[in-house]
């Protein structure tokens, strides 16, 4: 009887005891799950969790800032107030810093493109400087015997003299001839040939074979030279053919054949003709620059 009251005993009291022990492990379970009591070990998970975060955060930050920004801000760790009155978690926060150390060597190349924009030079001693404009020339110009073919000196001339600058060119009977004869020459379709000047005071008398018509006409014109609007201008005083004065029609076609002559002289010419004087064995043309 007393070993079976002794037996429920002992079973009565572990129970009772592994009733108190499963209490005891719950009430520390709850605790140690709760905001009551801080252990220390959920403050050191929660440090480590928040301290992979912000770890992770950086590095996914600095990835998309070499693909898109060139330098973006770093990840800092900064303490927050937590909930839990017990403990501060970290708590990764976003602050701007300075730009970021350089990439590594195995870190992907960044590039920034800048746009460009044009940028004063310094001028070289290579480059050239435009040449200061020359002066105008004033003072008067005097030509001998140029030749009617090839003008460019008289061209060059006019080029760089002032306006208003004096023009004189003097022919001698003798060059003038020659001048004709090249003039003929060179354009052989001409309806007269063999053209002669004598050059007298005040009048001049040209003498050559003109083709009148068709025929071949020995004649010969006395005329002078006017200047009217710049440009020369041929009076035709008497034309006699073969020795004899010729009827009217055939003096008028001579004097167009004359007036053709003169009517190379361009209108537009920078030299402005005033007058042309005849003496025996020269003429003097004198002019200005317009």
């Amino acid at each position: 009887m007393f070993r079976r009251v002794g037996h429920w005993r002992w079973l009565t009291i572990f129970a009772v005891c592994n009733l108190l022990l499963w209490v005891g492990i719950a009430i520390a379970v709850g605790l140690a799950a709760g905001d009551q009591v801080d252990l220390g070990v959920e403050t050191f998970i929660r440090q480590h969790r928040a301290t992979a975060v912000a770890v992770w955060d950086q590095a996914v930050t600095r990835t998309s800032g070499f693909l898109s920004h060139p330098t973006p801000g770093d990840m800092v760790l900064e303490p927050v107030e937590a909930e839990a009155p017990a403990e501060k978690p970290l708590i990764a926060t976003a602050r701007p810093q300075a730009p970021a150390p350089p990439a590594p060597a195995h870190a992907p190349t960044q590039i920034a493109l800048q746009p460009s924009s044009p940028t004063a030079q310094p001028p070289s001693a290579a480059t050239s400087l435009p040449e200061p404009a020359e002066t105008p020339v004033r003072s008067p110009l005097l030509l001998a015997d140029p030749e009617l073919k090839n003008l460019d000196r008289l061209n060059a001339e006019l080029g760089r003299s002032a306006t208003g600058r004096a023009v004189q060119i003097r022919y001698q009977e003798d060059a003038l001839n020659r001048e004709v004869a090249a003039l003929l020459e060179n354009n052989p379709n001409l309806p007269y040939q063999h053209v002669q000047v004598d050059l007298k005071r005040d009048r001049v008398v040209v003498t050559g074979i003109a083709n009148v018509m068709g025929f071949p006409l020995s004649t010969e014109v006395v005329g002078s030279v006017a200047i009217q609007d710049c440009l020369p201008q041929i009076e035709v005083q008497s034309v006699s053919v073969a020795g004899v004065l010729t009827p009217g029609f055939v003096q008028d076609r001579i004097k167009e054949m004359l007036l053709d002559v003169v009517a190379w002289y361009p209108a537009d010419y920078p030299l402005c003709l005033q007058q042309i004087v005849l003496e025996d064995g020269r003429a003097t043309v004198y002019g200005f620059r317009r």
